[in-house]
Formats: structure tokens, sequence, C-alpha cells
């Protein structure tokens, strides 16, 4: 299963990967869908790269995140994500970020997520795991444009936060 979006943000390319290659590690600090993230040098960490990848805490439990391309010139990081709690008939997730410059500080951005399933369960699950991850997809390009563009988290990460305050 393959999932693609292009996207235009209100930011300079230099911004976006600075928060998505520089900071990999620091995804839950704009993401509302990561609660907790911290970089890991665990397995080979690619030229240039601060981490060898991530450890996310989601909704789904904790997502091991290893980077396995990273190129500063071209601002693309793609990386491959592994969790005890995702379905068993998952068996690989891979996802690419790209930022090129475009004229007046702006950048255009391409998600390239790349979900492998038992051949089965692509059929039956494929579908509507797709329409599920469009959705998480573009949350999170909406939230990461918000950050890039005000500096600021998105009121769905702020709200998020706030429900694990305790009370």
């Amino acid at each position: 299963m393959k999932l693609t979006k292009q996207f235009t943000i209100n930011a300079s390319a230099d911004r976006l990967w600075e928060i998505m290659g520089t900071q990999f590690a620091d995804v839950s600090n704009w993401a509302s869908g990561v609660y907790a993230s911290q970089g890991h040098y665990q397995g080979d960490t690619p030229q240039g790269a601060p981490y060898s990848g991530r450890f996310c805490e989601t909704s789904i439990g904790t997502l091991k995140e290893q980077i396995l391309r990273y190129d500063d010139q071209n601002k693309i990081v793609s990386y491959d994500a592994k969790s005890k709690q995702l379905p068993f008939f998952v068996t690989n997730m891979e996802n690419t970020w790209t930022f090129t410059p475009l004229a007046g500080g702006r950048c255009k951005g391409e998600m390239n997520m790349e979900v492998s399933l038992l051949p089965v369960f692509n059929l039956i699950m494929g579908p509507l795991m797709k329409m599920r991850m469009s959705g998480v997809v573009n949350q999170t390009i909406e939230e990461l444009a918000y950050f890039a563009e005000n500096d600021a988290v998105h009121p769905r990460k702020l709200e998020a936060q706030q429900k694990l305050q305790p009370q």
C-alpha cells in the first residue's frame, strides 16, 4: 500500500528540514499523535544524521523508527517504523519526507509512505488502512505546517498535551 501527499507550506525548506531532519527526534514537540519521543543510536547512523533513529510513544504503543536515508543537501529523510503493537499482517512501514525550496520563502513538501501487508490482508485490510493512514498523514502535515509557519504548536497538540496532564 502506497500513500503519497504533496503540499505547500509557507515556511522555508530550511525551516522544514530543521524540524524534520535536524530535530528528527523531537517530533513529540509538534505532532499530536506522538506523546513522547527521543533519539537513539541503535544500528547504523547515516552520514550527517543526528541519530540512527527515534522512539515514539503513540496511541498504538512504542514505535522504533530507524533512519534509512538522510540527505541534508536535498532535504530528504527516510525511515522505517517497527512496533510490537502493530498488527501481525503489517510486515514493513517506511516513510520518506522531501522538502524543496519555492519562491517567496515557501516550500514544497512531499511525503511518501509505503506499508507492506501480508498478501491476503492487503486485499482485505489495504483499503481501510489506506483511508485511516491518509487521515493521520493529513493531520500530521497540517500540524507540521502550523508549527513551521507559526513557531507554535497546533491547537490539536495543545489539546493532546492537556489530556496528558495530571488533573
